[in-house]
């Protein structure tokens, strides 16, 4: 359930095995108007809720929700890759996948299938999710790059022509070319990298990741993870699922 984020985070403490102290309620922070954050998010809510912990949500910019979790200013991250935890050491990556970015280039197709060379990429203007790490590795090379603040935003402007490619998560970006009603843009040649998100904890709330890194694990083991994706994805394909983000 999706409530209004905040930053000051009463806390009340109890015992739990396993864990030094738990906390009563975490505000995450989240990348606001991508669409893999809700199937993410309601992963990491099924996992928390065994813990007896509520979760609140602040949605930010890729950038923004980066900074305010690496201060402390809010509990932790919702779900970033493996690099994150190098660049950014107050953060606590609790090591257990919960979800995988899968990053594919997106394209106005017309006409039958586009494929896309090297130098094609290097002549196109791209576009691309602001503040995330692995597409900001991908473009870092190229001059023409154009940061997006949501994905409906990035193919509104491949639509229009104003980008040649957009770069981002292959799922995210189905689930919102699918609600757009866009079907001249595609994905072309599949996707090209596959990589694990994991979610990561402010170093106040270290003692945390134990326990939650316990959970995701035997909810991995049983199924129950790779359930609760696909489920929330066709969900909020169908529209059975309203994707509140921001």
């Amino acid at each position: 359930m999706r409530v209004p984020a905040c930053f000051g985070v009463f806390c009340l403490c109890f015992a739990f095995p396993g864990s030094i102290v738990a906390k009563e309620k975490l505000v995450i922070s989240a990348i606001e108007n991508a669409p893999n954050a809700c199937v993410a998010r309601l992963v990491l809510d099924k996992a928390y809720d065994e813990l007896g912990i509520a979760t609140e949500y602040h949605y930010a910019s890729g950038k923004q929700a980066l900074a305010i979790s690496a201060r402390g200013e809010v509990d932790g991250e919702l779900a970033r890759i493996g690099a994150v935890a190098e660049r950014f050491p107050t953060l606590v990556k609790v090591d257990a996948p919960i979800f995988m970015l899968q990053t594919a280039f997106f394209t106005v197709v017309e006409g039958g299938e586009k494929a896309l060379s090297e130098e094609d990429l290097a002549s196109s203007k791209l576009g691309q999710l602001e503040g995330i790490v692995r597409f900001d590795q991908i473009t870092k090379e190229h001059s023409n790059v154009w940061h997006g603040r949501s994905y409906v935003e990035l193919f509104e402007r491949l639509q229009a022509g104003q980008l040649d490619v957009v770069i981002g998560d292959l799922i995210a970006g189905q689930m919102t070319l699918s609600r757009m009603g866009l079907a001249n843009i595609e994905v072309v040649g599949g996707a090209i990298h596959r990589e694990p998100l994991y979610h990561y904890l402010h170093e106040k709330n270290a003692e945390l990741a134990t326990d939650i890194e316990a959970v995701l694990g035997r909810m991995n083991d049983s199924g129950e993870l790779i359930e609760i994706i696909e489920k929330s994805i066709a969900d909020i394909i169908s529209g059975a699922v309203t994707c509140e983000l921001g």
